[in-house]
């Protein structure tokens, strides 16, 4: 202190992190105190770094301090100044880890640790990914082109590496035809949901979520396989997905549990699930699942993230939503899409579906409040599933739970159309319970009897079976 004193000025004080120099007790109180004693006397000029959460706790919390420093916020910068400072210091780390870095890299590097590393700012994230790269670069004896970046950014953002290859503007042109593979019948959901992405992707999202839906329909339609179909398409995983069942939040006080607690208040330090979960992943699937049941309280979070891509939490941060998805489910004016029940005066077939449609939507959008129900992107209704639909989506169960039993014992099997058509006509099939009672069906017609043959030794592994019918009935034979 004497020293910086004696310099009459020509000093510049500068502490890093100055929140750990202002301590509450022991040395950093005393610190603290001589700290405040020279900047009141003007003994010297004095810089000091933090983040905005620790100045609202160590600064602005003491008046006294509060005023004898003038606070300035430091933005991050933008792509094109971050891709300018990069450019200015590549070569320190080239020279560092002996390698060279293509330019190619460096864009990359900007543009994708923009778009999948939320937890650091620039230009400090973009360094951070090259000086990386440039180690394992270097251990392998290459260059860093864009797959070294794409590998570091994977694992950091625990996206698959994959996902960031492909050429994102022609799988975006196909998407209906990529969630069609997964996805049986409700072809009019999927060219809508697709038309609202693209349109987000080119540019029109203007800082909102990527897309924002509500799925109308009744059980067993196929609302949460395409919400699952949407994460693996957008983000690579299935579960890049966040599901929250809204039956547990029918109280007011419920959505605390989504921002946290405010201060003095039980679970504070806990954070909330929502904001939590969307800070550590931005890019996931929200699913605010039977959203009518829960509280208007509740309703009211949505509006921001809706309309703004952005959630505050009960600490004060801000969370980002522009690279999530959200999607609200919800079973409102599902009776009316039941066949059975006739629209209007002698109604043809394609004009009753229409019309069921309408009045579900009509029932829906009584319901929420128009603040809601408006910012929401696209309201989509889900049609009952007809039996040959479900027949369809029978051989993706089956396929999905063949996989399961060959990576546990290394045992599959298929079922043919006869043994399906067997299921259907003995209770797999239910308008009003879509493609759930097909999943009973065949958990308790055909992987139990699987079950049993592999529990008694009949199967080994490396067997393929087919379940197919004879004499009306089902039987298990070796798969020629």
């Amino acid at each position: 202190r004497a020293e910086v004193r004696d310099a009459h000025g020509r000093v510049v004080v500068f502490i890093d992190e100055i929140h750990t120099l202002l301590a509450t007790s022991g040395e950093g109180h005393d610190a603290a105190n001589e700290l405040k004693t020279a900047l009141s006397r003007g003994e010297f000029p004095c810089i000091g770094a933090t983040t905005v959460d620790e100045y609202r706790t160590s600064i602005e919390a003491d008046p006294a301090l509060e005023r004898r420093f003038t606070a300035v916020h430091i933005e991050p910068p933008d792509g094109p100044t971050t891709r300018a400072i990069v450019a200015g210091v590549t070569d320190r780390y080239a020279a560092h880890h002996q390698v060279e870095y293509t330019a190619e890299a460096v864009d990359a590097a900007v543009h994708l640790a923009r778009r999948y590393i939320h937890d650091r700012n620039d230009p400090d994230r973009t360094l951070s990914v090259l000086d990386l790269a440039g180690a394992v670069a270097r251990r392998a004896g290459a260059r860093v082109d864009k797959a070294a970046v794409c590998e570091v950014i994977a694992r950091t953002a625990r996206v698959p590496v994959e996902h960031l290859l492909m050429d994102d503007p022609q799988r975006f042109l196909e998407m209906e035809a990529h969630l069609g593979r997964e996805i049986i019948g409700q072809g009019h959901v999927l060219k809508a949901v697709a038309e609202t992405i693209r349109r987000n992707f080119a540019g029109f999202a203007g800082g909102r979520p990527i897309g924002s839906f509500l799925f109308l329909g009744p059980t067993g339609v196929g609302k949460t396989q395409v919400v699952k179909a949407l994460a693996r398409f957008l983000f690579g995983q299935r579960d890049a997905l966040t599901r929250f069942d809204m039956s547990e939040f029918l109280e007011a006080h419920t959505v605390s549990r989504l921002i946290g607690s405010p201060p003095g208040y039980v679970g504070h330090q806990e954070g909330g699930q929502l904001t939590d979960a969307v800070r550590r992943r931005p890019y996931q699937v929200v699913l605010f699942d039977e959203i009518e049941k829960s509280h208007r309280d509740v309703w009211n979070v949505l509006l921001q993230i809706l309309d703004d891509g952005r959630l505050t939490d009960s600490k004060g941060r801000t969370v980002d939503f522009s690279n999530a998805l959200v999607v609200l489910t919800s079973n409102l004016g599902a009776e009316a899409l039941i066949p059975g029940k006739r629209i209007g005066f002698a109604a043809a077939a394609g004009g009753d579906a229409d019309a069921r449609a309408a009045k579900a939507l009509e029932k829906a959008k009584g319901t929420f409040p128009p603040e809601l129900w408006n910012r929401i992107e696209s309201r989509l209704v889900f049609h009952p599933l007809a039996p040959d639909e479900v027949r369809r989506i029978t051989h993706l169960m089956v396929a999905e739970r063949s996989g399961v039993l060959q990576g546990e014992r290394d045992i599959g099997f298929t079922l043919t159309d006869a043994a399906v058509d067997w299921l259907v006509e003995r209770g797999g099939y239910d308008a009003a319970l879509g493609a759930r009672p097909m999943r009973q069906a065949l958990a308790r017609e055909v992987e139990s009897r699987v079950a049993e043959r592999v529990l008694a030794g009949e199967l080994a592994r490396g067997d393929r079976v087919v379940v197919d019918v004879e004499a009306e009935a089902l039987v298990i034979r070796p798969a020629v």
